[in-house]
This record gives C-alpha cells, sequence and structure tokens, in this order.
C-alpha cells in the first residue's frame, strides 16, 4: 500500500489517493495499530472532502469512529456515528445508514 500510495500521489490521483490511504487505516486497525490506523484513515477523509466524494463520506466517518469506539473513547465515537449516519442519509447510501446505526 505504501507503493500505491507514492504512486498515486506522483499522478496526482486524489480519488485512488483516498482509497489508498484508507486501505492502510484498514491495515493498521486490523494489526491494532490504532494511532497510525487514525492518522490514515484522517488522512483519507480530508482527501474526501477535499475533492467533495459524497459516496465515501460515510465510511470515512464510520472507520475514524471504529478507531475511537476500540479505544473507549465513546463520546467521539458516537459523534463520528452521527456524522457518518448524516453522510449516508443525506445521499441515500442505504448500506452507510446501516452501518453508522
Amino acid at each position: 500500500y505504501q507503493q500505491s500510495l507514492k504512486i498515486e500521489q506522483t499522478l496526482k490521483n486524489e480519488e485512488n489517493i483516498a482509497n489508498v490511504e484508507n486501505n492502510l487505516g484498514v491495515a493498521y486497525y486490523e494489526q491494532k495499530n490504532y494511532p497510525l490506523a487514525m492518522e490514515y484513515y484522517q488522512k483519507s477523509l480530508k482527501t474526501i472532502l477535499k475533492i467533495n466524494n459524497v459516496t465515501r463520506l460515510p465510511a470515512a466517518y464510520y472507520n475514524i469512529g471504529k478507531v475511537y469506539l476500540a479505544q473507549n473513547q465513546l463520546v467521539e465515537a458516537l459523534d463520528m456515528a452521527q456524522k457518518s449516519l448524516t453522510a449516508a442519509q443525506k445521499s441515500q447510501i442505504r448500506q452507510g445508514i446501516r452501518e453508522a446505526y
């Protein structure tokens, strides 16, 4: 993923940069490396917001919320779940609505 990220950054393909950053977040989350998972999820969110990709926005908030939940930061996790739900409802993304709930 790191090599892929470098390639996408060289190509300046922000859609793919956001996807690779998210994938890195997933990899670190599964390894329980929450600081790095959060770092890459937040980078992905920033890119998603920059390019205004409303279909990926609910998942970005959801993933950040999962990291907060895994660290027992319940207020922050709930805030991210609410942001995920709002974004999913606005875009009518059923899977995102279900995940947020």
